[in-house]
This record gives C-alpha cells, structure tokens and sequence, in this order.
C-alpha cells in the first residue's frame, strides 16, 4: 500500500523548555490504515499530530502527507487531507443547529447549496444523527456532540482522520458510540486512514497497529497484540495493560486455563463464557 504520512527526524522544542517535545521521530502510515498513537499525558503525542497537520513549526525533519511536502506554502494543502476531531467537541461548534455546524466547513469551501444538503444529510445517517439535524448542539448529550463533530470531518471527505484525544471526556456508552463509527467508516470502499490519539490501551485495540511515544520518542510500534504483551514497555510508557490482559494474567495465577494470546474485552467474555459452559 501506499503511504500516506511520512514524518522523518522530526524534532521540536517548545519556547523555554529543555526537553524536546518530539525527538527525532520517524515513521509511516499507509493509506487506510488505522494507528493508535499511545503515550501518557504530556508523552508528545498529540504535539506529533499538530506538528503533521502544520500547527507546529518544527526545527528538524520532513513531513510528507498525500504526497505532498509539508512547507509554509504548502501547509494549505496539506490541511485539506486531515480533518481533526478535539477532546472537547463543545469547542467545535458553530452553528445554531447539528446541520448548520454540519454544513460549516463545506460553505467555507465554496460548496453549492444543493450539494451542500446532500453531503451534510449524508454525514449525518452515517453518524446516526440525521433525526437530530434540527436540534442544537448545546442540548446533547457528550457522545452525540462527539458524533456531530465526527460528522462535520466525514462531510469534507478528508483523506486523513484524526481524533486527538476525541473520546477522553465521554461516558462508556459515548466512547463507544464514536468507535463505533469510525470502525464502519473502516467497511466503506473508500476507507479513509484514521489516526486515534489516546492513552486508552482498549480504545486503542481496535486499531491495526499501535505507535508508542514517551518523552518525544517513539519507543515501539507494533500490533495491539504485541504492545500489550509487553509487560515493560508498557510500565516504562507509563500504560496500564488492558483489562483482558490483566484478567487473563490472574487466571494464570489461579492456575486457571486462560487464552495464550491478547483479547478484546469482548472476545474475553467470549472466551470465559464458552469456559463457563465446558467445565
């Protein structure tokens, strides 16, 4: 496949601070592929996907996105490929109803109307939020906000998705509500490539693979699988292992038979439920 983003010996210091913010990072992302980028608070993550969306004017290295060479004359261009979605979506709102804040970024592109109303009311069935088109923002609840927000991006049809945190203020019932949706935006033919930013190992085991950045490093990459095995370097990163993983690793000590491998919560319960039913 071919890559999307590119980033090589990316380095940068924020004003007054003697750690870098991201040290000499290198790595590629394929076109539709989903990423996990994990880390603990302040571990640079999301300074990685500023500095790719052009919001950071790094001192070293080379950003390639869709080609092309992230530049100050080309940073326009390279914005149109990434649509991003913040931790808080309240602060994304800008229009009285779900279908004006919908529509925001389309009419700012110069979009006929008619057009408009089709791609808006598109992006929203694809969120599940088309019965609430006429509602305002304000008056719902965390996840639809997140949804509405969501929705706004998949209007624009960007190449490249990006949720910088976008789950982190939600409830259980929210949070999984948004990954549900971006796992069916994974099913579409045109698929695009989602890159999730997030310190939550079970969120992020829905993805193919995962980066793990700590102090402006990247320290590994590999599938879900293999990171959380890594008992080490999850402690090193500051990461809890998911709770299957720790719920296997307790039946291990009971002396209980358990998986030899990494499980989704779902696929433990599963698991634990066939268990139930051959003993």
């Amino acid at each position: 496949m071919a890559a999307m983003i590119e980033v090589k010996n990316l380095t940068y210091h924020y004003p007054e601070v003697a750690q870098p913010a991201l040290d000499h990072i290198s790595l590629t992302v394929e076109q539709g592929e989903w990423v996990a980028i994990v880390g603990h608070n302040g571990s640079g993550k999301s300074t990685l996907v500023r500095a790719i969306d052009g919001l950071v004017d790094f001192s070293e290295g080379e950003v390639t996105v869709a080609g092309i060479k992230l530049t100050p004359d080309s940073v326009w261009d390279v914005r149109k490929q990434i649509g991003m979605v913040f931790q808080n979506p309240d602060n994304q709102f800008v229009g009285a109803t779900v279908a004006d804040d919908v529509a925001f970024g389309l009419e700012n592109a110069g979009i006929p109307r008619d057009k408009m109303i089709q791609k808006v009311d598109a992006a929203l069935k694809q969120v599940d939020m088309a019965a609430f088109s006429d509602r305002e923002p304000s008056r719902l609840s965390g996840g639809q906000k997140q949804r509405v927000a969501l929705a706004g991006i998949i209007a624009m049809n960007p190449s490249i998705i990006v949720l910088d945190e976008a789950t982190s203020m939600l409830d259980p019932h929210g949070r999984q509500t948004v990954m549900d949706v971006i796992t069916k935006l994974r099913q579409s033919e045109k698929a695009p490539t989602i890159i999730s930013i997030t310190h939550d190992l079970d969120e992020a085991a829905r993805a193919q693979r995962l980066i793990v950045v700590n102090d402006g490093q990247q320290l590994a990459t590999g599938k879900p699988a293999e990171i959380f095995a890594n008992e080490a370097l999850l402690a090193s990163s500051g990461l809890a292992q998911p709770f299957s993983t720790r719920l296997a690793r307790s039946l291990a000590q009971q002396g209980s038979v358990h998986p030899d491998h990494y499980l989704s919560d779902t696929e433990m319960e599963d698991w634990l439920w066939q268990s139930h039913l051959t003993m």
